[in-house]
C-alpha cells in the first residue's frame, strides 16, 4: 500500500493477536467483544467484533449514505450490534453466514427477529429455516458498494467467502470466513476424518483457484482467527492485506497440492461441544432475544441442594485464587480465558451446573460465553467462596512452586511425577525428561495411568491449562498429591 492511504486496521479496546488472549474487562466493550475498526474506505465503515474466548471475529459493514448493512458471520447474543445498526435509522440489513459453524451458535436468526434482517447463505448450506441461497459468482448489494460471492469448500462443504467491491468495481475486501487467515486455513476434519483429506484438496482449490489471485491491497477479514480451535494457532494478526498474508501463510505459498494436505491436515484436537454445534446452527437455534440471560444468585442452600442433585460445580475464577481455595470438587474453568471452549469440551450439555465466580460481572461473562455455544448454568453462588467460608463449610487447595524449585526437587530421590498436560505435539517438541504426558481434555479418562506414590507436579506452558488439569485430578480423587508448577518450562 502505499504511504499515507486510508487502508488501515485500527484496533480499539485491545489487541486481537496472540494465541488465548487473556483482556482486562476495560478493554472489553460491555458485550463482552473487542472492537477493531478496518478503514478500507471513508464511504463505509467496517467494524470487526471479537469474541476473545473463541477467538472468532464476526464484522458489520454499512454504508451509511445507503442506509443499508451486513453483519457476517454474527454471534447469537446479536443486540451487540444493535448500537451500530441503529444509527442507520431503519436499516436494510444482511445477515451474512460464510459457512454452518461448528464453534458458537449463529446469530442470524436473531437479527432477523430483531432487526428483520434477511439470512444469506450458500446455496449447499443445509439449513432448515427461511434464508436466500446464493451462488458462485452471484453479487449482493450493499447500496453503491457489492459483495461477490465465490464458493470455497473446504473448512466446510458448503462454505462460501465475500469479496467486497467499491462503487468503481475495485475489490476492497475479502470476509473469507474459514477459507483463509494470515496464517494458513480452518481445519477441514470437523465432518469426520473420512472426510478430512477431501474437503482438504477443496481447500486446496478453494484457495489457489479462487482466493490467491486477489490483489495485494484486499483486507483480509476471516471469522477463524489465530487462536480458534477452528484452525492452528499462530502468532499474527487477524486482520491484514493479501499482500501480508502471502509472506506469513504457508498454505498460500504451497503450490505442491501433497504438501499442502500435509500441511493442513496436521491439527491438534478440538473441543468435543463442536459435534452438537452444526445441527444446532442447521436447525436454527431457540430465539433469545439477541441476549444471553442475566446468571442467577444463588444462596448457600440452593448452591448446595444443586451440588447434592449432581450438579457440576463450575470456578471461574482466576488459576492462583482456585489453587489457594475453592470448594471441593469443583472444576477450575477460569473466565478471563477459553473458558467456553472447555467447558464445552469438560462439560456435558445434559448435566446442570453451578458457577462460582469472583463477583456477579464475572459471573455474567461466563454466562455470556456459554450462551454463545449453546450452553447454559443453573446460576451462580452468591457470594462466592467467601460466602461459602463464613457457613463454616471447608476449602480445598493445592500447592505451587516455581519451575525452579520443581528442577530442584527432581534432582532429589524422593518419588513423584511430573504430569505434562500439554497436548502431544508440544510434548515432542521439548519437555521435561521423564515426564508423563495425558493432555487435559484425556485425564478423566487416564488419570488411572498417574502413580500415586508421592507429589504429582502439574505442568504446562499455560498456568490456564494447568489449572483446568488440576482441578480435573482432584475430581478423580487423587487431589492430595497435586502440586502446581508457574513459570511454564
Amino acid at each position: 500500500m502505499e504511504e499515507g492511504s486510508e487502508d488501515k486496521v485500527t484496533i480499539r479496546q485491545g489487541s486481537s493477536h496472540g494465541a488465548y488472549p487473556a483482556l482486562d474487562a476495560s478493554e472489553r466493550i460491555p458485550s463482552g467483544f473487542v472492537l477493531s475498526d478496518v478503514r478500507i474506505d471513508p464511504r463505509l465503515k467496517v467494524q470487526g467484533y471479537l469474541a476473545p474466548e473463541l477467538g472468532n471475529t464476526s464484522y458489520v459493514v454499512s454504508v451509511p449514505s445507503h442506509k443499508v448493512a451486513a453483519v457476517i458471520d454474527p454471534f447469537r447474543d446479536a443486540e451487540a450490534y444493535l448500537e451500530r445498526l441503529t444509527k442507520l435509522e431503519s436499516p436494510k440489513v444482511l445477515a451474512i453466514e460464510t459457512h454452518v459453524h461448528n464453534d458458537f451458535v449463529s446469530g442470524s436468526r436473531e437479527l432477523a427477529a430483531l432487526v428483520r434482517a434477511e439470512i444469506i447463505a450458500g446455496q449447499s448450506a443445509p439449513l432448515q429455516f427461511d434464508h436466500r441461497a446464493v451462488r458462485d459468482h452471484e453479487t449482493l448489494s450493499l447500496g453503491d458498494w457489492e459483495l461477490t460471492v465465490l464458493e470455497t469448500p473446504g473448512h466446510t462443504p458448503e462454505h462460501v467467502s465475500y469479496v467486497l467491491r467499491s462503487p468503481e468495481g475495485k475489490p476492497r475486501a475479502l470476509f473469507s470466513g474459514g477459507a483463509l487467515n494470515s496464517g494458513g486455513a480452518a481445519r477441514t476434519d470437523l465432518l469426520g476424518i473420512g472426510k478430512a483429506r477431501h474437503l482438504a484438496r477443496a481447500a486446496y482449490r478453494s484457495i489457489h483457484e479462487k482466493l490467491a489471485g486477489l490483489p495485494d491491497d484486499v483486507w483480509l477479514l476471516p471469522t477463524h482467527g489465530g487462536s480458534s480451535y477452528c484452525g492452528r494457532v499462530f502468532v499474527g494478526p487477524d486482520q491484514c492485506t493479501m499482500a501480508e498474508a502471502r509472506q506469513s501463510n504457508r498454505l498460500l505459498q504451497l503450490q505442491d497440492e501433497e504438501a499442502f494436505l500435509a500441511e493442513l491436515l496436521c491439527q491438534h484436537p478440538y473441543p468435543k461441544y463442536f459435534h452438537r454445534m452444526r445441527e444446532i446452527n442447521s436447525s436454527g437455534c431457540p430465539l433469545h432475544g439477541g441476549m444471553a440471560p442475566a446468571p442467577v444468585a444463588l444462596s448457600i442452600a440452593q448452591f448446595q441442594q444443586l451440588n447434592a442433585a449432581g450438579a457440576i460445580i463450575v470456578d471461574t475464577r482466576e488459576a492462583r485464587a482456585f489453587d489457594h481455595a475453592h470448594i471441593p470438587g469443583s472444576l477450575s474453568i477460569p473466565a478471563d480465558g477459553p473458558f467456553s471452549s472447555w467447558y464445552g469440551w469438560l462439560v456435558d450439555p445434559q448435566q446442570p451446573t453451578v458457577l462460582v465466580s469472583t463477583d456477579a460481572a464475572e459471573a455474567r461473562n461466563a454466562t455470556r460465553q456459554l450462551f454463545r455455544i449453546g450452553f447454559e448454568s443453573s446460576g451462580y453462588l452468591n457470594g462466592g467462596v467467601e460466602a461459602w467460608l463464613s457457613e463454616g463449610h471447608t476449602v480445598a487447595a493445592y500447592p505451587a512452586i516455581t519451575e525452579t524449585e520443581l528442577m530442584v526437587r527432581l534432582q532429589g530421590d524422593a518419588p513423584g511425577v511430573v504430569l505434562d498436560v500439554r497436548e502431544a505435539p508440544e510434548w515432542f517438541d521439548a519437555h521435561i525428561p521423564g515426564s508423563l504426558n495425558i493432555p487435559v481434555s484425556e485425564i478423566p479418562h487416564r488419570a488411572s495411568e498417574i502413580p500415586r506414590e508421592g507429589p504429582v507436579y502439574v505442568y504446562s506452558s499455560r498456568s490456564y491449562r494447568a489449572s483446568v488439569a488440576a482441578s480435573l485430578l482432584e475430581r478423580a480423587g487423587i487431589g492430595s498429591l497435586v502440586c502446581r508448577v508457574y513459570e511454564g518450562w
